[in-house]
């Protein structure tokens, strides 16, 4: 979806820039105002359509009302009125009548985006972040060089093969290794030097 928003947002800033009354392009900037407001609607729709999917596919009542889960759709559904309105707006708004009603503005854009950030302000604040496992600890990494978490039922099996490991200098047909996930600037350094731990 990164791509969209990207051109939504080029077609935003290109309009703004472009309504400027002295501009020659005044036209072509509220083409691009009309097409931007369509691809927020469109990526909104599809959060929002996900965040439900998600919600309905939860095995428990916790995992369905998680707030991680509540806090994007409150914002999404609240997003939503706020782009029909934008929508809207671009498509009644002309060179010639630009259609500009400070209350409604305030009202239907301005609000709603101050209320959206404090949601995900307040939430952001609530929300403690998960505890990743230490480094060298509680991943595996597979023949394709993917990793993956170790199921905790198989630590003491994980730690045979950690032995067999280095006992047999290698990985054992059949088996997975197990190797401590490097960070960022390790990995930039072994693409730089060629070299593959």
């Amino acid at each position: 979806m990164h791509p969209i928003v990207l051109a939504a947002l080029a077609c935003s800033i290109i309009s703004g820039v472009w309504t400027n009354p002295s501009s020659g392009h005044i036209n072509t900037a509220y083409d691009l105002r009309r097409a931007g407001t369509i691809l927020f609607l469109f990526v909104t729709s599809l959060i929002m359509g996900m965040v439900v999917r998600m919600m309905m596919k939860s095995k428990s009542k916790a995992q369905r009302f998680d707030l991680l889960l509540v806090q994007v759709l409150i914002v999404t559904f609240i997003l939503l009125i706020r782009i029909i309105y934008a929508t809207a707006q671009a498509f009644l708004s002309t060179p010639q009548n630009p259609n500009h009603n400070t209350w409604v503005y305030l009202g239907l854009l301005l609000i709603p985006d101050c209320v959206a950030t404090s949601i995900y302000t307040i939430c952001g604040l609530v929300l403690k972040p998960s505890q990743a496992p230490a480094i060298g600890q509680g991943y595996i990494v597979d023949e394709a060089g993917v990793p993956s978490e170790i199921p905790q039922a198989n630590q003491a099996g994980q730690e045979a093969d950690k032995v067999a490991f280095s006992q047999t200098g290698g990985p054992q047909q059949g088996r997975r290794r197990q190797r401590r996930i490097r960070g960022p600037i390790h990995m930039l350094i072994d693409a730089v030097t060629g070299k593959d731990e």
